[in-house]
């Protein structure tokens, strides 16, 4: 199983673990397992555990923008071809 270290960074700011600090979202780091294929699958929440859906979901290594993805109804997301790193 490949870990990938990376930074989520949510457009709503009630995604848990992040702080809004003038008006932005703080990224949440978080290490990760990947799934076959390099897939990373997730589920953006409100403060409430409610799912946001349509929202987009962007990955960075760093400040470089490596993948991006919508939420379904549902708020979940997958990302696949990741490769394991930090």
């Amino acid at each position: 199983m490949k870990v990938f270290s990376l930074a989520l960074v949510a457009v709503a700011c009630s995604l848990v673990g992040a702080a809004p600090v003038f008006g932005t979202v703080q990224p949440a780091v978080v290490d990760v397992a990947l799934g076959e294929g390099g897939a990373m699958v997730g589920q953006l929440v409100d403060a409430q555990g409610i799912g946001l859906a349509g929202q987009q979901v962007l990955l960075l290594q760093g400040n470089q923008e490596i993948a991006q993805a919508m939420t379904d109804a549902e708020g979940y997301f997958q990302v696949d071809g990741l490769r394991g790193g930090v």
